[in-house]
């Protein structure tokens, strides 16, 4: 198993009033390809206090710190020669993350309770990397009988987060109802450096030869309220509408040494949204139910930043906005069928790409501002059938069918990119990423003390960029194949011990 080594400890316990849990978490692999291993370290420790039978408290840490390196890419033909060849022997990718909480929960009454959770987040996310196409070797130069120097990247991260939430639990009449309501503010503080000359080694070294060419500071200070209420109508009929409300104030200061100003930005956004569930039981074991929801994915960093001196920026770029709603049913037949089938349909609204367009000379120039909308709508279903429940014999043991699958029919409903240098339209082109078909099914065989599950999975084909191009002699972009890969597993119960067993891809697909 490419000396994959494993270990998980734990420690938990109480003491009077207190009690206490952590865990410590190490992995470690040389990977599947060559200059693909990686070391992970993470951990978690809790105390918790109940100082009445109405207040408590609990003080948390999580760490999780690693360092992977990346074996690079193929292109088509490199993956049918050798799917396990290497095209980068020195790049390396390290997350390190901090982050301490404490809750605070107060029960004011049997109906009433009010929680507190408030986080810190100090974080990075560096790399060191030879960045360029699968196509164009890492070797070295015969002039200077070294490696060319690789690229450092490093973000650094300063996020606090407070919540509060409020539960009220009340009777109208016969029916019981409860709302939910809760302010949050966070203060969210990044420094990005990107593009600073690395050293020419193998290893994992993010020292400096030059100074980095981007130097950014991002602040975003997020304000909301929410609320929702359960409100049961009638017996077996409830309705939960909810509403939120976002204020964001985004600024961003500092230099990128292609442009010719400070990239200084400064903007306040008011985002209302809303959204409504439903829910009946049809009897004690099955039930419908309908949601509808507003979504908004605000203007990204990255988004902010002109990758090129041809490159301009939207002043006036709108949030990407949408939403979605779903109509299912779920529930069970005895202990024969286990079942949640639904129809959902997702609105994707001002996605942000980059169109042509010429200045004031006749010169063309990219200009980045949102450039689409699509959307996407399927069926999602899992069953889970006991034939022998069904029939009524047990003298053989048990079968459990499964399957957990998807439909997604996702394509763009208007959308320009530029390729050749040329403004596309998009319109009608698949979702890039969005397989049209996913499903996990399989079979699993009980008796007595011995349980095996044999399961099937697959994926059909997407495309990787929105211009659904079938094949690029780099291998950046193209189509992903579609795959199917079988998984067998097995556990043996002896009562207070059990012993368990898996192979992952059990005919060594590729």
């Amino acid at each position: 198993s490419d000396l994959l080594f494993a270990s998980f400890n734990s420690l938990g316990g109480t003491v009077g009033k207190m009690n206490y849990y952590g865990y410590f978490n190490y992995r470690s692999s040389e990977g599947y390809r060559p200059n693909s291993g990686y070391y992970n370290y993470s951990g978690y420790a809790s105390v918790g206090y109940k100082f009445s039978e109405k207040f408590s408290a609990r003080l948390e840490f999580s760490k999780m710190y690693y360092v992977d390196q990346l074996a690079g890419g193929l292109t088509d033909s490199m993956f049918h020669e050798d799917p396990y060849q290497s095209t980068r022997s020195r790049n390396y990718f390290q997350p390190n993350f901090n982050i301490p909480a404490i809750t605070l929960q107060w029960n004011l009454s049997e109906n009433t309770s009010v929680s507190l959770l408030s986080n810190y987040i100090i974080g990075q996310r560096n790399s060191v990397m030879f960045i360029a196409a699968p196509t164009i070797p890492d070797t070295i130069s015969s002039s200077t009988l070294e490696y060319a120097p690789r690229q450092v990247d490093r973000d650094y991260y300063n996020s606090f987060a407070t919540e509060v939430r409020w539960l009220q639990k009340y009777e109208v009449g016969k029916q019981s109802h409860a709302l939910s309501a809760g302010l949050r503010f966070s203060d969210n503080q990044t420094h990005r450096q990107q593009r600073g000359e690395g050293t020419t080694g193998s290893d994992f070294d993010l020292s400096l030869i030059s100074p980095y060419l981007t130097d950014l500071h991002f602040k975003t200070i997020n304000l909301a309220f929410f609320a929702e209420n359960i409100f049961h109508i009638g017996p077996g009929f409830s309705v939960t509408p909810g509403f939120r409300m976002d204020i964001i104030k985004t600024t961003s200061s500092g230099y990128v040494n292609y442009l010719p100003e400070d990239m200084d930005y400064d903007k306040v956004r008011n985002i209302p949204l809303g959204g409504c569930g439903l829910q009946y039981n049809l009897s004690n074991q099955v039930n419908m139910y309908a949601n509808f929801s507003q979504a908004y994915k605000p203007v990204l960093y990255s988004d902010l930043v002109p990758s090129s001196t041809l490159d301009v920026v939207d002043p006036d770029m709108k949030d990407a906005y949408g939403y979605q709603a779903d109509l299912g049913i779920r529930g069970s037949i005895k202990e024969i069928l286990r079942f949640d089938a639904g129809l959902y349909y997702l609105y994707y609204a001002n996605r942000v790409g980059v169109i042509t367009l010429q200045d004031s000379t006749g010169a063309d120039y990219n200009y980045r501002t949102n450039t689409g909308n699509t959307e996407a709508k399927g069926l999602e279903a899992f069953l889970e059938f006991h034939p022998f429940q069904w029939i009524g014999t047990h003298a053989i043991g048990d079968i459990s069918i499964f399957t957990s699958t998807s439909t997604d029919a996702a394509k763009y409903l208007k959308g320009n990119i530029v390729k050749n240098g040329q403004n596309v339209d998009i319109a009608g082109n698949k979702l890039e990423n969005a397989p049209d078909f996913i499903t996990r099914t399989g079979i699993t065989y009980s008796y007595s003390k011995v349980s095996v599950t044999l399961q099937y999975s697959y994926t059909s084909e997407t495309y990787s960029d929105a211009a659904n191009t079938v094949s690029s002699a780099n291998g950046i972009s193209g189509i992903v194949p579609a795959y199917g890969i079988f998984d067998m597993s097995g556990v043996i119960d002896f009562g207070k011990y059990n012993l368990r067993g898996g192979i992952n891809n059990l005919l060594n697909d590729k």
